[in-house]
């Protein structure tokens, strides 16, 4: 493959074939005039507010350099393009910005058919000339497609509203409610034995009396001692007579009524006795308790002292069952015990249920120290409850990922912001064990302003009882694990920092928040404020409140942590996801996944290698020939190094073997990273700068990198730049030590 300028933008954007990326790659390292090109085009691309003083720049129209790029033009043009884009540095950034955007957007969009045709019908004066020559013919034609005349076809005019609508909606409503009235009236009057008067009796024919009701021996009853119940009324209520009449109330209503007054109990209610004619004691009770469960809506509210303490229901006063009461309670007068008596207070939480909504279904999942890595999506195999997964292993979550879990009946949702190592907890409310990382709890909207949702932040053995409190609130939770002090341990213990000591920031927006620590008074704290804590073996020191009403309290993740990432992002999580999912060995296909040609999908693929603590993987990524993955292996390496014992000597070993000998010296004392008081140090400052004309791309990175997140500078310096380059660049940095005198100033 020949080496143009065209060969040469596609190498440089990583479009072209491995086997000519390579030949590309080679002849590149032979020519010392592709080289400079090739850092030429890096930098300006990079360069802001590009110009060219002293001449007028000789603008080439887009539609050539589109041909251009397209390989479209005949051999003279390319040569005349050519020459005019290496002539002028504003050219080359324009044709090397294309190159790159188009290479971006080369992945291929299904568009259906139909909605092709569609988009093609929104506009119906288009011109064949503004045409693509897929819809040129059918254009000429002047025939629109069915779905184009569905679309333009004019609308029916809307009929107007009448303003009778409303008082008709409304008539119906009521009869409506009388037919459901009605029913339920009749579907609950009792069956009376009384013999009702024939259709068309009079008040005074003989058809008209009632039969008398049977006594309690079977007699007939005296005349004037029955009763007559009115249409709609239990029989065991109080009734005038139709007469008018003094009222008049049976012997056996009154006796039942001193009898239910003596026991004290609300749900056994005056008893019927009258209402049926058989001699079975016990089928009278069933009809008389059915009929004042029923209809009767006056019955005594039962005392305070009768009512069971830990109901999850209240008793509904009107509607109170006697026989299920009966059954539920003892000879003896006494309710009967709770189900929940016999069960610890802090049951009413234990194994409440999780919800997961991960978007990519990359959430983490390990069960146990040393057993593999695995996406809890497949672990989980599709169950709905996930309270398993998260409660009884370690789950991570790496960048740009991002996941929301919800334990029901908590009032609460926890987004979590990744890189972030945790554990969700069982207890009298739901909790939430961060190791390190970031989270927001959110409380839920549909909750009572006065309602408060409660939750258990763990921190090592120290357990702090949260309440949110007000509509909206939000609680932003940021764990860093200290690294842990004395005489290193057994190297084969876990690279997590499962047992370290934790800096501990929460922050505040919306409500309210309590915090109830051990043997303390509980703090409360307002939108806008913040906490800074530290938790050493499982004590609280050094507690700070932010001010009232400071802006800068609140970190920008916390209002952000619901934001969703952009389109291109989002569709390079999906791919990365979906090629990880159904792998035995997670880290394995992830260290495979960070050789992908895109910067993008590799150094995500890196961040899960850094979020699982894997010093081996990411002490071969120093060597990738992305910057992004570098930058994400040596800073996950430092990470783990610094978190345990165990991840320290994992990282030793894993740089020994990935690098050369001469150069462990530097890139240990890399890895263990630089204080701020060595910065003050002009000798450690002089060593970094120089560290950036290292032969080696791996020192290179790890110096620049330390520069740059201690000053927030970089001084235009890239590793990957050729020497002269870089050799500026350093220069510069140069410069800023003169002028520090020799210290490397931290970043306000």
């Amino acid at each position: 493959m020949r080496l143009t300028l065209r060969t040469l933008l596609a190498y440089l954007d990583d479009r072209l074939p491995s086997s000519d990326a390579r030949e590309i790659g080679k002849k590149i390292a032979d020519s010392p005039f592709a080289q400079e090109l090739a850092d030429r085009i890096r930098t300006v691309i990079r360069q802001r507010r590009l110009s060219t003083p002293g001449r007028k720049v000789k603008l080439i129209d887009p539609n050539l350099i589109a041909e251009y790029l397209d390989d479209q033009l005949t051999p003279e043009l390319v040569a005349l393009v050519e020459k005019e884009v290496l002539s002028s540095d504003f050219s080359l950034a324009e044709v090397a910005s294309s190159h790159e955007v188009l290479g971006l957007l080369g992945d291929p969009i299904q568009v259906e058919d139909g909605l092709r045709k569609r988009l093609v019908g929104l506009n119906p004066h288009r011109s064949a000339e503004e045409s693509t020559d897929h819809e040129l013919e059918e254009i000429k034609s002047g025939e629109p497609t069915d779905e184009s005349k569905e679309i333009w076809q004019p609308l029916a005019p809307q009929r107007s509203f009448s303003p009778k609508s409303p008082a008709l909606i409304i008539t119906l409503l009521i009869v409506l409610w009388v037919v459901v009235f009605v029913s339920d009236s009749v579907r609950t009057q009792p069956e009376s034995p009384v013999a009702m008067n024939p259709a068309g009796a009079g008040p005074d024919d003989e058809a008209a009396v009632p039969v008398p009701l049977d006594s309690d021996d079977g007699t007939p009853a005296a005349d004037g001692q029955q009763e007559t119940p009115a249409d709609g009324v239990d029989s065991d209520q109080e009734i005038t007579s139709s007469s008018g009449n003094a009222e008049i109330k049976s012997d056996a209503d009154e006796r039942t009524s001193e009898e239910s007054t003596e026991d004290g109990s609300a749900e056994n209610s005056t008893e019927n006795e009258t209402a049926d004619t058989s001699t079975d004691p016990s089928s009278n009770d069933d009809v008389s308790t059915k009929n004042v469960s029923e209809v009767n809506h006056s019955v005594t509210v039962a005392s305070a002292d009768s009512m069971p303490e830990d109901t999850d229901t209240p008793a509904d006063v009107g509607e109170t069952d006697s026989t299920t009461d009966s059954a539920a309670t003892p000879a003896t007068g006494e309710p009967a015990p709770s189900v929940d008596a016999a069960e610890p207070a802090d049951r009413r939480y234990r194994e409440f249920k999780f919800a997961v909504e991960s978007p990519a279904d990359m959430l983490l999942y390990r069960k146990s120290a040393g057993s593999k890595w695995h996406p809890a999506a497949v672990e989980q195999r599709g169950r709905a409850d996930w309270h398993d997964i998260l409660t009884s292993g370690v789950t991570a979550l790496s960048p740009p990922f991002t996941a929301e879990v919800t334990p029901r009946k908590a009032g609460w949702t926890a987004t979590l912001v990744a890189p972030a190592l945790l554990r969700f907890a069982d207890g009298t409310a739901p909790g939430i064990r961060l190791y390190d990382g970031r989270c927001v709890l959110q409380r839920h909207e549909l909750l009572e302003d006065d309602e408060p949702s409660e939750t258990t932040l763990l921190l090592g053995p120290l357990e702090i009882a949260c309440s949110l409190t007000g509509p909206g609130t939000k609680l932003g939770i940021a764990v860093h694990a200290i690294p842990p002090d004395g005489d290193p341990v057994d190297a084969d213990t876990d690279r997590l920092p499962l047992d370290n000591d934790l800096s501990v920031k929460l922050f505040i927006v919306g409500g309210s928040v309590s915090f109830q620590l051990p043997e303390d008074e509980p703090v409360v704290l307002g939108n806008g404020r913040a906490m800074s804590l530290i938790v050493r073996a499982g004590a609280v020191e050094g507690i700070s409140v932010s001010p009232a009403n400071r802006a800068d309290a609140i970190q920008e993740w916390v209002h952000n942590s619901g934001a969703g990432p952009v389109q291109p992002v989002r569709r390079a999580m999906a791919s990365l996801a979906k090629n990880l999912q159904q792998t035995d060995d997670l880290l394995d296909a992830a260290l495979e996944q960070s050789s992908q040609r895109s910067s993008v999908a590799s150094s995500y693929a890196a961040e899960i290698l850094a979020v699982c603590r894997d010093a081996e993987g990411l002490a071969r990524l120093l060597s990738s020939s992305h910057e992004s993955v570098r930058v994400v292996a040596f800073q996950g390496l430092r990470r783990t190094a610094a978190q345990s014992f165990a991840g320290r000597e994992a990282a030793r070993r894993a740089i020994e073997i990935q690098l050369p000998a001469n150069i462990l010296g530097d890139t240990a004392r890399l890895v263990k990273g630089i204080s701020t008081a060595e910065a003050e140090n002009p000798a450690v400052g002089a060593w970094l700068v120089g560290l950036l004309n290292h032969d080696r791309v791996e020192v290179r990175q790890m110096a620049i990198t330390t520069l740059e997140e201690m000053t927030g500078e970089r001084q235009s310096y890239h590793p990957d730049s050729d020497r002269k380059k870089r050799r500026e660049a350093v220069g510069r940095w140069e410069r800023y030590l003169e002028n520090n005198n020799g210290r490397i100033i931290p970043a306000g």
